[in-house]
């Protein structure tokens, strides 16, 4: 009752309880609601939540919150991302990220914040590049013991390798590559096999797949740590459900991207059989678009230049696949072009450099 009268976050800040309450209800409020999100945003409500996580970075409960409610704005909304990062919210997740190292939950929360932030804004990808190392710290404490900081940390990491290619590279960006394969390695190895675990896997594989497109050196390293083995095993374990095709799909490009440049992880894959591979994964997603051309791709790679590679595709019925794929495709005339690169690949008929 000594308390002076609550307009807001901007008024109660000083009571924790009362402010993570208040957060509670503005993330119902909010979420998927474009006319509340409208009305926060006209409140100004960004630098609220700022000034919220700044006087309370040590409360877990209000960091949380606090992380949750910055989805609810930005949830599809491009200017409500701007006006956050102008406002300053970056950096407010990341010292909340900072101040809570050793609680998963926090991590976690402010994990998918960022993720939401960065996802389609390459405005928001530049301003959150500050965030990669604390991110990759948290993917590496906590990643064994929590599914649900794994695939939050790799989504955002997914969104922010794709911009900072350059930037992550001088950063050193194997650190965060071996902090994903690590990951990866230990989520594989659960014996659960549902929706939630197929969803984490494939944050992981497309974050592996961003951190290296034209990325030389960290596909070399990522080859080294055993990405190829990795992504290999995606396929063979996985080659059917409908929804693993996203799984699928990404783990395409993972090993598309590794051996885009590098001979030792072409060599590494054809030890596991990848023409095989890929050939069966073509087999039982022979609808699907994404991995259809994904995989036509990678045909492409393994085979160009490479006679003893294009005779087994020939010996393997590559060439009638690819038949198949055209009957099955043909009203899309880019996936048509893709097939048809393969298809002149495999009779060496073609020395394009391919990516």
């Amino acid at each position: 009752r000594d308390q002076p009268r609550s307009r807001g976050l901007g008024d109660v800040y000083k009571r924790q309880t009362v402010v993570e309450r208040v957060c509670r209800a503005f993330y119902c409020i909010v979420y998927e609601c474009n006319a509340n999100q409208r009305r926060a945003m006209d409140a100004d409500a960004p630098k609220l939540l700022v000034e919220a996580l700044r006087a309370h970075r040590a409360h877990a409960d209000v960091c949380m919150q606090a992380s949750k409610c910055v989805v609810a704005l930005c949830f599809g909304e491009q200017p409500a991302k701007t006006k956050c990062a102008k406002a300053g919210v970056i950096e407010a997740l990341n010292d909340a990220m900072i101040e809570h190292s050793s609680q998963a939950d926090v991590a976690t929360q402010v994990c998918g914040a960022l993720c939401c932030l960065s996802a389609d804004n390459w405005f928001m990808q530049r301003r959150a590049a500050s965030s990669v190392p604390i991110v990759v710290d948290a993917l590496r404490a906590h990643g064994v013991q929590n599914r649900k900081l794994a695939k939050a940390a790799c989504a955002a990491l997914r969104n922010l390798a794709h911009t900072h290619r350059k930037l992550m590279r001088t950063a050193k960006a194997w650190t965060p590559v071996v902090a994903v394969i690590r990951a990866h390695q230990r989520t594989d190895n659960d014996d659960e096999d549902d929706d939630v675990h197929a969803h984490t896997l494939t944050a992981e594989c497309a974050a592996l797949a961003n951190m290296m497109y034209r990325e030389k050196e960290v596909a070399v390293v990522a080859g080294a740590e055993g990405a190829v083995d990795l992504m290999a095993e995606m396929l063979r374990k996985r080659p059917a459900a409908v929804v693993n095709a996203d799984l699928v799909h990404v783990s395409c490009v993972a090993l598309r991207n590794l051996t885009a440049e590098c001979m030792e992880n072409r060599a590494r894959f054809d030890a596991v059989d990848g023409l095989g591979l890929i050939v069966q994964t073509l087999r039982c997603h022979l609808h699907c678009v994404k991995v259809v051309d994904t995989a036509v791709g990678l045909i492409s790679h393994i085979t160009v230049g490479n006679a003893d590679k294009q005779a087994e595709a020939r010996a393997s019925g590559v060439l009638e696949l690819l038949d198949k794929l055209d009957e099955v495709h043909a009203n899309d005339k880019n996936l048509k072009g893709d097939i048809n690169a393969a298809r002149r690949s495999i009779l060496g008929k073609t020395s394009c450099i391919l990516m």
